[in-house]
């Protein structure tokens, strides 16, 4: 990890702080997509962000290097001598007296914080279709399964690319100190119409 001289003075101090990334993306999307043929019926619903950043701020102690937790497998590619370089990207593990890489806030603990998540897919089967369900006195029964957050595809390694610090106050957008992950739930039910 290198920091810059931002001012030009020759030293890198408090004077060559700079605002890093950006947690506003430059779009936000959703679509969903719905289909019916004969007695079955499918929907799912799609949600995304691009050009945001995420400030990945639990890397202060899942990136460290010190020895204190586990770490992301992406630190294996750190620095460890000349003939074992690394990825150029990871710095190198300090446990010295002084404030280490680890704490030192930069651009190595922002990621690409772009995102497509399926929200909903829902497979429904009509069973008033195949069932005689007039003599029961209903005029229509469904069967259905659904998924909620199926998937997201993101290069993000935290939890969850869709991070807001301070449960929603919105005072510090784009920041994620471990964010407990999206819950995936599988449900299935019958919807009966008298």
């Amino acid at each position: 990890m290198y920091f810059k001289d931002m001012n030009g003075d020759g030293v890198i101090n408090e004077a060559d702080k700079r605002v890093i990334g950006t947690p506003y993306p430059d779009f936000t999307y959703g679509f969903s997509i719905t289909a019916n043929y004969r007695m079955v019926d499918f929907s799912s619903s799609f949600n995304g962000s691009h050009g945001n950043e995420v400030l990945d701020a639990q890397d202060y102690y899942i990136r460290n290097m010190e020895g204190s937790g586990n770490n992301y497998v992406q630190v294996d590619q750190r620095y460890r001598s000349e003939a074992r370089p690394g990825n150029g990207h990871e710095y190198r593990a300090s446990r010295g007296g002084t404030q280490s890489n680890s704490t030192r806030l930069s651009d190595y603990y922002l990621q690409d914080g772009s995102y497509f998540r399926c929200t909903n897919m829902t497979l429904g089967v009509n069973l008033g279709k195949i069932v005689d369900i007039k003599k029961a006195g209903l005029s229509g029964l469904r069967w259905y399964v659904s998924v909620d957050n199926a998937f997201t595809v993101t290069k993000y390694l935290g939890y969850n690319p869709e991070v807001d610090y301070d449960n929603g106050t919105n005072l510090a957008p784009g920041v994620d100190y471990g964010k407990y992950p999206l819950m995936r739930s599988f449900n299935t039910g019958i919807k009966v119409v008298f």
